[in-house]
C-alpha cells in the first residue's frame, strides 16, 4: 500500500498542471492556466484531473479542454510510464475523480 505520491511523481504532477501537489489527497481536479507547466500556453484554462491508486501506486492525470481531445497520462511509483492498457482499465465503469 502507498500512502503518498513518489518525488518523481510529484515531478510529473507539476510539469503537467504548473502546480505542486502538496496534500495526501488521492483524487482531485481543478482548473489551471498553466497546462505542461508553461504559463503561455494557448486557451487558458485546462481542467485538470488526477487519481493515485493507493494499492498499486500509480498516478493517472487527464488534462482536458474543450476545444481539444483529453490527454491521460499515468506512471507508477518509480515513476515509469503506465501503459495505455492499464489506464483505460481505470475508466470501465469508474469515475476517476
Amino acid at each position: 500500500m502507498y500512502t503518498n505520491l513518489s518525488e518523481i511523481q510529484k515531478q510529473y504532477f507539476y510539469n503537467l498542471c504548473g502546480e505542486t501537489h502538496q496534500s495526501s489527497e488521492t483524487k482531485g481536479r481543478f482548473k489551471t492556466s498553466k497546462p505542461y507547466n508553461n504559463e503561455y500556453y494557448k486557451f487558458s484554462p485546462w481542467g485538470f484531473e488526477y487519481f493515485f491508486d493507493v494499492e498499486k501506486g500509480y498516478l493517472i492525470c487527464i488534462l482536458s479542454h474543450h476545444m481539444t481531445d483529453n490527454r491521460i497520462y499515468g506512471w507508477d511509483h518509480r515513476g515509469n510510464e503506465i501503459s495505455d492498457y492499464i489506464i483505460s482499465e481505470y475508466f470501465k465503469g469508474k469515475k476517476v475523480a
